[in-house]
């Protein structure tokens, strides 16, 4: 096999997925920096969830322990509605051989940084990137301190905000796009859910709880240090466009406001509310359209949420960008191929991955209206399916699906289906995807 040379790559943005990548192309060998506007990494974020897949791709890269380190193994989900505080509609236990845990962003973007740091990156803080020169060989950058930087690839991982995604399409307007939709952000400290019993319900490490109600829902999930962390999601909140662009995403949010909008809700989710003493407001956008996530060069790549910033409601965001970020050092790996120049490679990648992220995107949006229908027939339908499925107090294991053959079109609850969203290997896929499109 010809030796491969080291690319030089430039990494914008710290967050977990940039470094994430960082780490991954820099065990490849590559020369790998990273720029981050903010001074230091941010802390900012809540409990995600890393699905099964992403969690496959880390164990490519060697963090799968570091991920359990930090994490609680998803047990159990159910469903409760808003009408009915006696006890959940439907629990769905674990899946055979998943992977799936629960963390939060913080820690992910630290093991992350901790891996691509020990890898070899240097990460630079305090570099906001204002300019960015395509034409050039090799690519330029130049960051508000005037400092220049140049790179064989550049990456934008800086979010959903990307300045990249506007400096390689300078003449679309490219904000984030403001959805109606709201999250408050809150937790309770263990103390707190230790002295009520009426919280106990939510209280099993590693088990999440789903309250549907109408144009409203609501996640509590439990982890492992007795605290609970608390998501209100409201569909129809009316925020301002400048609420979605310029505002944080962590704007203190208004307690009382929070608990009017949820005051039909019982308990044991009343009374949650009752000892919430902050909370943070979320407006909730989503990346612009794209007709590419390549820059004119071919050389210039958007990641993760400066792609395909989505909806949370497939809970499946963060495992995305992780996925992809993984499949693109994969995929440099076949640059000595006498088709696979950087921009084939770069535009294979958009293809390979554009289908199953748009998915989710989508899946996404269905599931908060599946999760916030108005009081009528097609609710009741709902309710009455999932009490129907829950013909036992016991989780109900979801079955191994290993004799069926994974399918993106299937419907979403089919074995097929769920084959695709949880048992999903990128880098097998990717292989066999390239091994059909290099020929």
């Amino acid at each position: 096999m010809v030796a491969l040379d080291n690319l030089r790559i430039l990494i914008v943005g710290a967050g977990p997925i940039g470094l994430t990548a960082a780490a991954a192309l820099s065990q490849d060998g590559h020369d790998v920096k990273v720029l981050e506007r903010y001074p230091n990494l941010q802390t900012n974020g809540g409990t995600i969830v890393v699905q099964s897949p992403a969690a496959r791709a880390l164990k490519e890269i060697g963090l799968w322990e570091k991920l359990q380190s930090i994490s609680v193994p998803n047990k159990s989900f159910s469903f409760w509605s808003y009408k009915d505080p006696s006890g959940p509609m439907i629990t769905f236990g674990r899946s055979s051989g998943s992977d799936m845990v629960h963390t939060d962003r913080p820690a992910l973007q630290r093991i992350a940084y901790e891996a691509a740091v020990a890898s070899g990156v240097h990460v630079l803080f305090g570099k906001r990137v204002e300019r960015l020169d395509e034409d050039a060989t090799p690519l330029r950058v130049w960051t508000a301190d005037d400092q220049e930087y140049t790179a064989d690839i550049i990456i934008g991982a800086d979010g959903i905000k990307s300045g990249i995604r506007k400096l390689l399409f300078p003449s679309q307007i490219l904000d984030p796009v403001l959805t109606t939709e709201c999250i408050f952000q809150a937790q309770l400290s263990e103390d707190v859910t230790a002295s009520d019993p009426r919280i106990a319900p939510y209280m099993d490490i590693g088990s999440g709880h789903g309250t549907l109600g109408p144009g409203r829902f609501t996640f509590f999930r439990a982890t492992d240090d007795g605290k609970l962390y608390l998501l209100f999601v409201v569909m129809n909140y009316g925020t301002t466009q400048t609420d979605g662009v310029s505002a944080s995403w962590n704007t203190p949010g208004d307690i009382d406001e929070l608990r009017s909008i949820f005051s039909e809700f019982g308990d044991p989710l009343h009374a949650c509310l009752e000892h919430v003493e902050s909370c943070i407001r979320w407006p909730i956008a989503v990346a612009p359209p794209l007709k590419t996530w390549r820059g004119v060069s071919g050389r210039v790549l958007l990641l993760g949420d400066a792609a395909h910033a989505m909806v949370p409601h497939a809970a499946n965001g963060v495992s995305q960008g992780i996925e992809g970020a993984v499949a693109l050092a994969r995929l440099l790996r076949r640059r000595n191929h006498a088709n696979a120049n950087i921009p084939k490679l770069l535009e294979l990648f958009e293809q390979f991955r554009r289908p199953r992220v748009e998915k989710f995107a989508t899946m996404s949006l269905g599931n908060a209206a599946a999760n916030s229908l108005t009081d009528g027939p097609e609710q009741e339908s709902r309710d009455a399916r999932y009490r129907a499925m829950n013909n036992s107090s016991e989780p109900k294991p979801v079955a191994a699906q290993e004799p069926v053959t994974m399918d993106i079109n299937a419907p979403q609850h089919s074995p097929a289906f769920q084959k695709w969203m949880n048992e999903y290997d990128v880098v097998h896929e990717l292989d066999r995807f390239v091994d059909e499109k290099l020929v």
